[in-house]
């Protein structure tokens, strides 16, 4: 946003001037708005459903436990320094996917007996939050998928609940989380929502409006994850155990297959978090290029890249 703003005033120094008031409204405006998180926010209880799957189980766990100063492990309470000031203390506990009914909270199994209960919508979520009395500033978050019907065929065949991964990023953002940039991850919120923030969500259900939602990526042009998605090393012929210096009919490797494919663990992430399902890409392949074309090698890591999608 200041970007331009600031460009313009330093490539038209006369008109500064005209640019301070501005500058000084911005800097009242940021220094006077009064903060609307907590001073503290502590994690007692967390449970994660198997429906979330593997890779999105392990990401939200992750993010959590870096999120809060306690471990995931326990049920602890708040520590004293949150509790110096207890009005501005908030424990979270925290329950997404097919959680065990009995180890939820009573203010949150309406919420769960809701999402059983509906069913043919496809990849939607309900997300709920309640005062749990648990003591003051206890609250609870449950999020899961309802029952799709419509799923691909991989998808019902892996267990995992679309709409469930959904609900745990609409509780990831509501909690500060934000996911702007696919090369970027998920951006770690600078403080704690506020108690009424949370609440505020009640019980949201939600759908997707078009059953398709993703891109395509035009592998076409040399763009970032080009090689990647091809299943090739960069350069596509090198050699791992070439050595440093350029040999005869040995080509070393600027970057390996391996390597680039863990970048997508935050492009896929970032597409989830953005309720997006689909993406497409064209594979590339020339005579000149020989075995590797149709190698196993290449068709392993193709179905790498689809399984973690």
């Amino acid at each position: 946003l200041f970007r331009p703003f600031v460009s313009f005033c330093i490539l038209s120094p006369s008109m500064l001037l005209s640019c301070l008031p501005c500058f000084l409204c911005v800097a009242f405006a940021l220094a006077s708005t009064p903060g609307s998180g907590v001073r503290c926010a502590c994690l007692g209880k967390v449970e994660l459903g198997d429906n979330l799957g593997v890779v999105v189980k392990q990401r939200v766990a992750a993010a959590l436990s870096q999120y809060f100063a306690h471990s995931m492990s326990t049920a602890s309470r708040c520590s004293s320094d949150c509790l110096e000031d207890p009005e501005e203390t908030v424990e979270l506990h925290v329950f997404i996917g097919n959680v065990s009914r009995s180890t939820l909270p009573n203010e949150l199994k309406l919420a769960a007996a809701t999402a059983d209960g509906l069913e043919g919508t496809s990849e939607a979520l309900v997300v709920a939050s309640a005062a749990l009395s648990l003591g003051g500033g206890t609250l609870g978050l449950f999020g899961n998928g309802i029952s799709d019907t419509n799923a691909p065929p991989a998808v019902k065949a892996s267990g995992v609940s679309i709409g469930a991964v959904y609900s745990a990023y609409f509780i990831l953002e509501r909690l500060g989380f934000a996911f702007l940039h696919p090369l970027d991850g998920g951006i770690m919120p600078a403080q704690a929502p506020s108690a009424a923030d949370l609440l505020d969500i009640g019980v949201a259900i939600e759908s997707p409006r078009w059953p398709i939602r993703g891109m395509h990526y035009h592998t076409q042009h040399p763009l970032e994850f080009t090689d990647v998605l091809q299943g090739f090393d960069v350069p596509f012929n090198c050699s791992a155990t070439c050595p440093d210096e350029v040999v005869k009919d040995c080509t070393p490797c600027r970057e390996l297959w391996g390597d680039m494919f863990l970048q997508l663990h935050d492009w896929f992430e970032w597409m989830v978090a953005n309720r997006q399902n689909r993406l497409q890409w064209i594979l590339l392949g020339v005579s000149r290029w020989g075995k590797l074309v149709d190698s196993e090698e290449r068709r392993v890591r193709l179905q790498t890249i689809c399984d973690l999608a």
